[in-house]
């Protein structure tokens, strides 16, 4: 019988593709191969979670020409490359790009909006893989949430002596950033509790370094990494997980740690993490959440001003108690 290939073509971030991390569980049972044609270190990523067998970079200039107004002229290895793959799926709104992926590899593309319109109230998960459903490549109830952790084969309570609380302050957008010194506050939470936390900062939080050090905060532990297979490493290493609304939140939160994240500006409804314990802090307000809809950012936004270290703190040791 001859070996069933998938090709997924993914153009997100990291949040938008942990969020396919289910449905690549699922295509496991399916297809014999799988292969993601993505950012690079995304690839890497998934690859070292076993989601995928192979992956080709994004950034690669092997596949330029599919942005090309003629791509037909110009990627004879690009097109070779599609045409190993029994199956197609894009992950974007564009249906110029899936016009040239479907020229180039003479196939049929099953082309998936990476998420739902904004107006629309439903997790995108649950959109995506009821695309998937409705496609006939996974089945409904498969895979089950408790298959997510078996990524991860193991789950760590947060006590004295054990392993850190990792604390993420950052995010890719800075207006999804609850203040930084509410995060120091939680630390020092933990650290009374006989915890012991430590800061993760990626390559968009870079500008929070500088608040991380110096007189007010010079016994923190800070690990700056610029390498998704790090943070993985960091994450397989914590007992727990305390951040912003972010693809390292979402990562965390799916490979099994409690996690609880605060949403400001971002919806909830739609993109909070996927996990066996996930605690949403996001007051009340009469605003609707604003990340997504092109409105102005708020000065001083309103979503923020009814969160405090101590609710975050007790949402985190609630989720903590639930695995002890």
């Amino acid at each position: 019988m001859p070996e069933k290939k998938l090709l997924i073509i993914h153009q997100g971030a990291l949040g938008d593709f942990v969020m396919t991390f289910p449905i690549l569980i699922g295509l496991r049972r399916i297809y014999s191969k799988i292969d993601a044609l993505c950012q690079k270190k995304l690839g890497e990523l998934a690859r070292e979670l076993n989601l995928i067998d192979g992956s080709h970079a994004l950034e690669s200039a092997a596949v330029a020409p599919l942005y090309s107004d003629n791509p037909e002229n110009l990627a004879v290895a690009t097109a070779s490359l599609l045409r190993s793959y029994e199956r197609i799926v894009l992950f974007s709104f564009s249906r110029k790009l899936q016009g040239s992926i479907e020229r180039l590899s003479g196939a049929n593309v099953l082309r998936i909006p990476p998420r739902p319109p904004v107006e629309e109230n439903v997790h995108v998960g649950r959109f995506l893989r009821e695309h998937f459903i409705a496609a006939g490549l996974i089945e409904r109830g498969n895979p089950s949430p408790s298959d997510f952790v078996k990524i991860l084969q193991r789950q760590r309570a947060c006590g004295p002596n054990a392993a850190p609380v990792l604390i993420h302050p950052g995010s890719g957008s800075r207006k999804k950033n609850w203040p930084l010194k509410n995060f120091i506050l939680i630390e020092k939470m933990l650290r009374k509790d006989g915890l012991r936390a430590e800061f993760i900062l990626g390559p968009a939080d870079i500008h929070l370094k500088d608040g991380l050090g110096g007189p007010h905060a010079p016994s923190l532990n800070v690990h700056i990494v610029d390498d998704l297979l790090r943070a993985l490493s960091l994450m397989k290493s914590a007992c727990g997980f305390i951040g912003n609304d972010s693809g390292l939140s979402q990562l965390a939160a799916i490979l099994g740690l409690p996690v609880a994240v605060v949403f400001g500006p971002s919806d909830p409804v739609r993109w909070k993490p996927l996990g066996p314990a996930v605690a949403v802090v996001r007051p009340a307000t009469d605003c609707r959440p604003c990340h997504e809809t092109g409105e102005p950012a708020c000065a001083s936004p309103d979503c923020f001003k009814g969160i405090s270290p101590r609710m975050v703190y007790a949402a985190f040791s609630c989720l903590n108690k639930g695995f002890r």
